[in-house]
């Protein structure tokens, strides 16, 4: 959050924008937050009385504010031209959600800037809603869940050019990243990148630790798919784990071996 403020305040001073939220809570607390620090914000979520949302709406129009923090709620009849930065604050659900919120930046042809932030928290959070879901068929869910795993797959892709990715997913495969490059203000970080990365076959290590985590999770037991009732262990102790990180839970568990 303090990322935000700082890029909203040195590249968007005065500037429109909206940030975008996962759930009702975030956008509150988000919104509350940047307030509260000098960066004058306010929400807009089903979850809110009409008139205060509508209110909310008006006013940002108006220009009264800068910054909407929202949910998807926050999308259909947007007529504002001048945003210059939307911001994922929350992974979205697929990618043609991100390309929808993202195109309502920079309507006016001027510079805008779209920013996602990435945490493989919110891939879990997700699917567990699109699991527990009563209301949808087996079919329906595994189709959410594959839009998910569409978006992971654009933000862990450090190599190719954000433009390819975004147009070879609706289709179009014709574009040259050499043109991205071209157009320094407009470059994608993937394309500004300096890394330089190399393939590795992970296979051996990935066995490895899948065979690790059934074995400490059913006991030691070979018959991992007979259920077992004991303890139930965090991704961080199996981290810790593979990091060799001995400490007292994990030598209390009998997993320092």
């Amino acid at each position: 959050l303090n990322d935000i403020i700082e890029l909203i305040n040195k590249e968007f001073p005065r500037k429109s924008g909206i940030i975008y939220c996962f759930s009702r809570k975030e956008t509150e607390m988000v919104s509350q937050f940047l307030t509260k620090n000098g960066c004058v914000a306010n929400p807009y979520h089903a979850g809110m009385q009409d008139l205060e949302r509508n209110c909310n709406h008006e006013k940002w129009l108006k220009n009264k504010f800068k910054v909407m923090v929202a949910t998807i709620a926050f999308g259909m009849g947007i007529d504002k031209s001048d945003v210059r930065f939307v911001i994922h604050y929350s992974l979205p659900k697929s990618v043609e959600g991100y390309f929808q919120e993202g195109g309502r930046a920079g309507r006016d042809n001027q510079m805008a800037r779209c920013i996602l932030y990435y945490n493989y928290h919110d891939v879990n959070r997700i699917r567990r809603i699109i699991e527990k879901d009563t209301e949808s068929d087996d079919k329906t869910k595994k189709q959410h869940i594959k839009n998910l795993y569409d978006v992971v797959q654009y933000c862990e892709n450090r190599i190719e050019c954000r433009r390819s990715q975004m147009l070879a997913y609706f289709g179009e495969h014709k574009f040259d990243p050499i043109e991205c490059k071209n157009h320094s203000e407009t470059t994608c970080d993937n394309c500004l990148s300096k890394e330089s990365y190399r393939s590795l076959d992970t296979t051996h290590m990935i066995r490895n630790i899948v065979d690790s985590v059934k074995f400490v999770s059913h006991a030691g037991s070979d018959n991992w798919r007979k259920p077992i009732k004991q303890p139930r262990f965090t991704m961080a102790h199996f981290v810790d784990i593979f990091l060799g990180k001995f400490h007292a839970k994990i030598r209390d568990a009998g997993h320092a071996k």
